[in-house]
This record gives C-alpha cells, structure tokens and sequence, in this order.
C-alpha cells in the first residue's frame, strides 16, 4: 500500500517539475566516487527565460580570508584550529594564519557615585584580540559551505568577518597595447594615448 502511494508521489513531483531524473552509469570498484543523481530537464513548458551558461558557472575565488575577533585568546586559539583542520579534511588549501601581537584595550572611565564625589571614579578595560585566516583557491560552493560550517560552530562571544578576492575575466573593452609600443620610448607612448 504505502509503497504504491510512493510511486504515485514520485510521478506527480516528476510531472510538476518538469524534471526527469536520470542515474549515472554503473561505477566500477577502482572509483571512489558515489552514484549520484542528476536533474535533467525534459521538455518543460515553463515560459521563463532560459538561464545563460554564465549563470550556472561557478564563482572562483583567489583568497578567503577570515578575521575572527572576541576576549579570550585561549578560544581563539582554539577556533581556529577546528576551522584549519576542517579546511584540511575538506581539501582547501590553507594559506597564512597568524594573531598580531597585541590586542586593542579600550578603556572606560566612570564615576562611581551618580551625583557627587566627583574624585572616586570606576575604570573598565575591554581587550579585544583577533586571529586570521587565509585559505586560497577556492570555488563558490565549496567557500558557501565551508563558511556555513565554521559560522555554524562559532563559540559564544567570538566574531568573524570575512573577506573574499574574486577572480572576474577582464572587460571586452580592456585590450592589451599593441606591441609596437612595447619598444617604443616613454614620451611616444604618452602621445599615441592621447
């Protein structure tokens, strides 16, 4: 009973979305790779626009780097090695990682008595400490779900911001100069730009 009202399931979620779903070919033993299963489209009557093949590459991105911030170096410390050794396991590449040497202290000064003894005064002191990480080549997804990782094991009181280096092809308009100029003096090649 139950497995007839799975199959029916499956066909109506095959009709709905227009999909058909295909199986890989059978993988012999030397493979490590899983089987996996692939969406194809199969004669959709969807009248959005077709997506351009630029839409479905893949980001690149040169260099990753991740700035984790909080009060205690020991977790830190810490942090950032889970975050290596998951890099690691995940085969990202791990570029610097380095702590400067001193912290940023903030010091807050206040009065002790709200109205008078204007002399008796509270200091309070935050030291702030930073760790940073780089990893380098990386693609879109990969940098998507590393980050989704380590985002979702962030200790309590610790915060990170991150910063990526895209790599982007050159505008069409952009165009190497002409090699006549390579030999040619300075002066020449300040003229023939203007």
């Amino acid at each position: 009973m139950t497995l007839n009202i799975l199959k029916n399931f499956s066909r109506l979620t095959c009709n709905v979305s227009n999909h058909v779903l295909v199986r890989p070919k059978k993988l012999s033993l030397l493979h490590c790779v899983q089987p996996t299963i692939r969406l194809v489209d199969f004669f959709s009557t969807n009248t959005a626009p077709v997506e351009s093949k630029n839409e479905d590459l893949d980001k690149l991105y040169k260099m990753m780097e991740v700035e984790v911030r909080g009060h205690d170096p020991a977790v830190l410390k810490s942090y950032s090695w889970f975050a290596t050794t998951a890099a690691n396991e995940l085969g990202i590449t791990v570029g610097e990682c380095w702590t400067p040497k001193k912290s940023r202290h903030e010091r807050l000064t206040l009065l002790k008595s709200v109205h008078i003894y204007k002399k008796h005064r509270v200091q309070y002191e935050f030291r702030t400490y930073f760790h940073f990480m780089q990893f380098v080549r990386l693609t879109g997804s990969t940098a998507d779900t590393f980050l989704e990782y380590i985002q979702r094991n962030l200790p309590e009181g610790v915060a990170m911001k991150v910063t990526r280096v895209e790599l982007n092809h050159l505008p069409s308009h952009i165009t190497m100069p002409k090699k006549e100029l390579y030999n040619a003096p300075f002066h020449l090649y300040l003229m023939t730009k203007i």
